[in-house]
């Protein structure tokens, strides 16, 4: 029965941990083509820690980037203005969302 126990808890703790996330929003300009936009947001997904991707159409060529880490990960601002720039785009704003 405690072995049951134990089991039930540890699994419960590993989806407390799972769900825990913290989101980072950036805005980003000079957006002008689907695809590319695409390829940033495959490149953003591979970086550690980084669950999710959504990027939203602000404008006519600004998009709202949302970045989901993991509870406990963090996001180089570098980094992701780097992987931006690669592309074309301007980094215009960024800041922690909850």
């Amino acid at each position: 029965m405690i072995k049951k126990l134990s089991l039930a808890l540890t699994a419960l703790m590993a989806v407390a941990q799972l769900m825990a996330t913290e989101t980072i929003h950036f805005d980003i300009k000079g957006v002008d083509c689907d695809s590319c936009r695409f390829e940033l947001k495959e490149e953003l997904e591979k970086l550690p820690g980084v669950t999710e991707v959504t990027m939203t159409d602000k404008d006519d060529d600004a998009y709202a980037v949302d970045i989901v880490l993991k509870d406990g990960k963090t996001l180089d601002e570098k980094k992701f203005t780097k992987l931006s720039e690669k592309h074309g785009y301007k980094v215009i704003g960024e800041n922690k969302a909850k």
